[in-house]
């Protein structure tokens, strides 16, 4: 997994060269979000983060729904 994930570095920093070069600047959260879905597209799917994005969007909306569910069920002698 090492390679792949040293690959998608690569292509991040790449990204970033004309940015930082213009003084321009970046949004390191977001980029290294991008990042690790982009790693984990590649290694659990054989495919990109910008293939997959959608999958990745749903799966935070599905964090958002569980996380607000967990907050409202009452689970006898959880208190």
């Amino acid at each position: 997994m090492l390679p792949t994930m040293g690959a998608c570095m690569t292509s991040m920093m790449e990204k970033w060269a004309e940015p930082i070069r213009r003084g321009h600047h970046i949004e390191v959260y977001k980029e290294f979000k991008n990042l690790t879905g982009d790693i984990i597209a590649h290694t659990a799917f054989g495919s990109s983060y910008a293939e997959g994005k959608r999958v990745f969007e749903l799966q935070q909306e599905l964090q958002v729904i569980v996380d607000q569910l967990l907050v409202t069920v009452y689970i006898p002698g959880s208190r």
